[in-house]
């Protein structure tokens, strides 16, 4: 989209189970209170393709969407670089640091697991839970790169996650001490984590993917007493003990 241009593309679904498609898209009319972005990037959610997969939630079609929206005010004088989540009104979208590029750009997105007592890193948790395991399932994915970040930051280690092993790199560099291939077998797997927490409990699980086998296996490999986040409907089949999940 240039500045110039009354036209942009977007990503359409075009019909109910059907494929998506860049199409082009006249832009909205600015109202009282909004700005228009120009957008440098749009990411897609998980819950994107499951609507696309199962019909969830869509009502009409073609329908398109986007979200986490880094990109430039095209209203602002001193066109400054924004952050929005999802509609781009102004009390919801962030000015974002100048020294980043826009490639590096964080989303305003936090799945920080507070509701299960541990503290976010800016609110007392930097640093706080130094030396214990954390295992994050889906580390590739965008909200376990966001957890493993925030593991690094409140002191977990060491920080295991599971991805493609192409990802390796790109994990460790944002703050996993291990990465586990994620087709590696339950059995194999297990046995993997004991190696690398040296037999230490596992009080926290993140799991970004919550398929019922990762739920399970983040389960399995949770201490007595710990807890699971999952960002599905839990389908956890769980024997007597204290865990708990969220």
């Amino acid at each position: 989209m240039s500045r110039s241009s009354s036209v942009c593309r977007a990503l359409y679904l075009t019909e109910k189970f059907g494929s998506l498609q860049v199409r082009p898209k006249q832009l909205p009319t600015v109202g009282p209170g909004e700005i228009l972005v120009h957008e440098f990037s749009v990411g897609l959610n998980p819950v994107d393709w499951k609507i696309q997969d199962t019909g969830f939630w869509l009502q009409t079609t073609p329908r398109f969407w986007g979200t986490r929206l880094p990109g430039k005010s095209t209203l602002w004088e001193r066109r400054d670089r924004v952050q929005e989540g999802s509609h781009p009104t102004s009390p919801s979208t962030k000015q974002l640091p100048s020294q980043l590029a826009s490639p590096q750009r964080p989303s305003r997105y936090s799945p920080s697991p507070t509701g299960i007592g541990f503290k976010a890193p800016w609110d007392g948790g930097l640093g706080q839970y130094a030396g214990q395991p954390a295992l994050i399932l889906g580390g590739a994915t965008s909200v376990g790169q966001y957890v493993i970040q925030f593991a690094k930051l409140s002191g977990f280690s060491p920080i295991i996650t599971t991805a493609s092993p192409h990802n390796t790199d790109l994990l460790k560099h944002l703050g996993a001490t291990d990465v586990i291939d994620r087709n590696e077998a339950p059995a194999s797997f297990a046995t993997s984590v004991a190696r690398i927490t040296g037999g230490r409990p596992i009080p926290v699980v993140y799991d970004s993917v919550s398929h019922e086998d990762t739920q399970q296996l983040g389960y399995d490999a949770l201490a007595e007493g710990g807890h699971i986040v999952v960002v599905l409907s839990p389908s956890i089949k769980e024997a007597p003990g204290a865990r708990s999940e969220s």
